[in-house]
């Protein structure tokens, strides 16, 4: 009797369980279906009668039918589709309703997750720039207002090295201020079209510490870029920018340098050359090299195992004569 009752109690509960998962996916899509309509979308007329006539189960106490709850599901599933990349998610990232209180001036309000992040990429993107106008001047205001002599040199001197230390890291922060450019554009379009995702900050904030990397990296590979009326010097910083902004910039061109420097040789290209000089003629190989050419380049190596090498050839030229 006890392990019957155990038993009843865990299938009840099981059974409440799934029916308030299956009502929180019937108040997602309808939401979301509100939401198409308000906006005008042609949402099939299949999908709406499917959704509206699940929105009957939210004030039963038991589950609909199978048949019932795989058409609901089905017509979730091609609302879902036809409305990406806005989803139920995205939605409530972008509504106030859903918000949350931000500090204590802001305590009689709440905003979206999207206005949240929107701020604080405001607040980083002016901290930067504070940082790189405060280590672009700090050098000025030094030799202007504080010129240094035998009194002072020495109370100065730990401003001159920040000084120097700041110049070193301008390319990193407007590396950064590239980067939050671009998210701040980015995030107010996602904001205005119901598209911004919470789960997808992880990734906005890697892109900050790229364009960190890439604004300071940058500066190593080029100092100018090429255009049709010739080369364009262009300083640290912009370059620093336009990595931060663009991060593929940098990884294309240390494509493109890779391409250059590096050889094209593989294995293969190795042991085919192998194969080709062991069956053709050491005149084949070498021509049109006259011998005059090689005792001309043996008489002006510099080191004795190029000497003889060339003297190898020659004797080999000899012998096939």
């Amino acid at each position: 009797m006890q392990d019957s009752a155990m038993s009843n109690e865990k299938g009840l509960r099981e059974n409440m369980e799934a029916l308030e998962q299956f009502r929180e996916e019937v108040r997602d899509a309808a939401e979301l279906l509100d939401f198409a309509v308000s906006e005008g979308r042609e949402v099939a007329n299949r999908i709406i009668d499917d959704i509206k006539k699940a929105q009957q189960y939210l004030t039963e106490s038991d589950l609909p039918p199978p048949e019932d709850r795989a058409t609901f599901e089905k017509a979730y599933r091609d609302l879902a589709q036809f409305m990406s990349p806005i989803t139920i998610r995205t939605l409530r990232a972008t509504s106030d309703k859903y918000g949350r209180k931000l500090g204590r001036l802001l305590v009689f309000s709440q905003i979206s997750e999207a206005r949240i992040w929107s701020r604080k990429l405001w607040y980083l993107t002016v901290v930067f720039i504070l940082f790189a106008l405060f280590g672009e001047n700090l050098q000025t205001i030094l030799l202007e207002f504080y010129p240094a002599d035998e009194v002072t040199g020495g109370a100065l001197l730990k401003w001159q090295i920040l000084s120097s230390i700041l110049r070193s890291v301008t390319p990193f922060t407007y590396g950064a201020i590239g980067s939050l450019a671009y998210l701040l554009r980015s995030c107010h379009q996602f904001i205005q079209k119901r598209e911004f995702d919470k789960n997808r900050i992880p990734e906005y904030i890697s892109r900050i510490l790229l364009g960190i990397v890439s604004g300071g990296s940058i500066t190593l590979f080029i100092q100018e870029i090429a255009s049709d009326q010739g080369a364009i010097k262009i300083s640290a910083a912009a370059l620093g920018f336009l990595a931060g902004y663009n991060t593929d910039f940098l990884f294309k061109t240390i494509e493109r340098i890779a391409e250059a420097i590096l050889p094209k040789v593989g294995l293969e290209t190795i042991q085919r050359a192998r194969v080709i000089a062991a069956k053709s003629p050491v005149q084949e190989l070498i021509t049109p090299t006259s011998m005059e050419t090689l005792i001309d380049l043996r008489n002006k190596a510099t080191d004795d195992e190029s000497k003889k090498f060339i003297e190898e050839l020659i004797a080999k030229l000899v012998e096939r004569r």
